[in-house]
């Protein structure tokens, strides 16, 4: 039996029926209730100065990038960002597919795996923001094989704010559908179809996204996927700074209905990324992008 600390893990999102668009422009958010996901352990603070000189020098970390992680090397991730990975094929780096290179990452995450920080995943967590505006950039690739239809949803990507609190910000997947998911209050959610909002499987897609993490009405989320933009949000978008934790990005793979002994439609999500880069507020999507 998995022990899961900390936690309140029925965090179960429903999706939204809304008309999916090429563009959207929202400034209002739908109430919404929902048990809170799992208090985040080990936060790690960015507030260093001069903390680029942590970064591997093979990141590329140069102009208006802070990170970038390609996966060339055996040790992805060795600096700068926390792993919450308790199985040794959580992470690893394969030769195929790939995005750019010659190697990409490879997240794995089973049913049985052993709670790590408050919760099943495999997901490496990124320090503080030290600036709410930032740029955000990866290329993901869902395999058929092990990312089948499963009626209950997991994060890829989410912006935490700990505090016992649902992320502010995630992408989540459900339904073979992919929707990003806006938080102002922790009870009070809206999900949006990103493009199309079917995962497209077997190919890689290119995401990237600038965010103005706020809790006032100068939010922004911004997000381009293959190079055409699909989604703008104007408005609030993050809980109270001063009452929650500045947004922490997360990427990888959580899925809280394998929490303890529950089980769903599939038993194994596996997802490939690659070409993950953290840009600053003078960042532009040519620098997420440029080859």
């Amino acid at each position: 039996m998995k022990t899961v600390v900390n936690s309140r893990a029925n965090h179960r999102p429903m999706f939204l029926s809304l008309v999916a668009a090429t563009t959207l422009l929202v400034s209002c958010s739908k109430s919404g209730s929902e048990l809170a996901l799992p208090n985040e352990q080990g936060n790690v603070t960015d507030t260093v100065p001069g903390v680029q000189s942590a970064i591997k020098a093979d990141a590329s970390a140069t102009g208006n990038l802070l990170y970038r992680e390609d996966f060339e090397t055996k040790t992805p991730f060795s600096t700068y960002v926390q792993k919450q990975i308790g199985t040794t094929y959580g992470l690893t780096v394969v030769a195929s597919p790939v995005f750019q290179g010659k190697q990409a990452g490879r997240f794995e995450l089973r049913d049985t795996d052993p709670i790590t920080s408050g919760g099943t995943r495999s997901e490496v967590k990124f320090p503080d923001l030290t600036n709410p505006n930032r740029w955000y950039a990866f290329s993901v690739y869902f395999p058929e094989s092990d990312y089948k239809y499963d009626s209950k949803a997991e994060i890829i990507n989410q912006w935490h704010q700990g505090g016992g609190a649902s992320p502010s910000i995630s992408l989540i997947t459900r339904y073979d559908k992919l929707v990003i998911e806006v938080r102002n209050k922790p009870d009070k959610k809206v999900q949006y179809p990103l493009g199309t909002g079917t995962i497209q499987k077997n190919k890689w897609r290119n995401y990237v996204l600038h965010i103005v993490h706020s809790n006032k009405s100068d939010g922004l989320i911004e997000v381009w996927e293959d190079g055409v933009k699909i989604f703008t949000n104007k408005g609030a978008n993050s809980y109270d700074f001063g009452k929650y934790d500045k947004p922490k990005w997360k990427l990888g793979l959580y899925k809280w209905d394998w929490n303890g002994n529950e089980t769903t439609d599939t038993k194994k999500r596996v997802v490939f990324f690659d070409d993950v880069r953290l840009g600053n507020e003078k960042a532009t999507y040519a620098e997420m992008t440029a080859k």
